[in-house]
């Protein structure tokens, strides 16, 4: 992930009590990657956080991919990265436990992605399509830096940074 360091990102958070771990929740995920391109779309991803992750991300890597999203673990994170144009690192948390509360999208992409008003409503467009396939229940959109304090709550229709919904 990025360091705390580099705070020059945008962060994206959805968290949704609906269990993530079925095949069909896998299989449009990774189409929603796929079908965004560009930023979105990871050249690389892993099940453990490491500097560099080992497995290319690719229409050819789908069955390993399901494999590992419904691997019948008590908890697991899948993480996604890409570092060109702009930095960006995805991570899914896939919990499978009688105590298990919520899963989690988080999503940082790198604050000099966003150039105009067309990647931010691409953002936005990304987050809505990745909230209907997770059904979260809460997420948001924030300026690294924003986070750290108290921020008023914004509406979804105010622009970025700091997009708030319940």
């Amino acid at each position: 992930m990025f360091t705390d360091k580099d705070q020059n990102f945008v962060k994206v958070e959805l968290d949704t009590t609906l269990f993530l771990g079925r095949k069909h929740i896998g299989e449009e995920f990774f189409d929603l990657l796929l079908r965004y391109e560009g930023i979105y779309l990871p050249e690389r991803w892993d099940t453990e956080d490491r500097a560099r992750l080992r497995r290319s991300f690719d229409r050819s890597c789908l069955p390993e991919f399901i494999e590992e999203w419904t691997r019948a673990d008590e908890w697991k994170t899948l993480f996604f990265t890409r570092k060109r144009p702009s930095p960006i690192e995805l991570s899914v948390d896939i919990q499978r436990h009688e105590g298990a509360k919520f899963n989690e999208f988080s999503a940082y992409i790198h604050e000099s992605h966003f150039k105009s008003t067309a990647q931010e409503k691409e953002l936005l467009n990304f987050t809505i399509d990745m909230s209907l396939i997770t059904g979260a229940d809460y997420g948001l959109i924030a300026h690294r830096r924003q986070e750290r304090r108290q921020s008023p709550v914004l509406t979804p229709a105010e622009r970025l940074p700091g997009i708030y919904w319940a």
